[in-house]
């Protein structure tokens, strides 16, 4: 029986420090909307981003990050859930947040501008 309960405590131990080095977790909602759009990403550089509304925003805004594991469909819009981790000691010029897909809540296919 001891043999288990030290097994319990180390596997905790070593899972609350793996967690202190990928930085805090919470799960967010968005839309992602159903084109990208132009945008200066890294020095200065032309690309094209996601444009996203949070859960509880009025607006959209450009997202420059990557979200493991999400498929971009042009002309659908989509209703994510995903886990954003907030990362440790970020590089200057790099986001403080990693974004990993849990699911696609819904699709709806936008309807073609006039």
């Amino acid at each position: 029986m001891r043999p288990l309960r030290l097994l319990v405590a180390v596997s905790a131990l070593t899972l609350s420090a793996c967690a202190d080095l990928l930085g805090v977790k919470d799960i967010v909602e968005f839309t992602v909307m159903e084109a990208r759009v132009a945008c200066t990403g890294i020095f200065d550089q032309p690309e094209t981003c996601l444009l996203v509304r949070m859960r509880g925003e009025e607006s959209e805004r450009l997202f420059y990050d990557e979200i493991e594991g999400f498929e971009f469909k042009p002309g659908v819009r989509q209703l994510i859930r995903v886990e954003r981790i907030r990362i440790q000691n970020p590089p200057q010029d790099g986001s403080s947040y990693r974004y990993r897909l849990i699911e696609v809540i819904a699709r709806m296919v936008a309807s073609p501008v006039p």
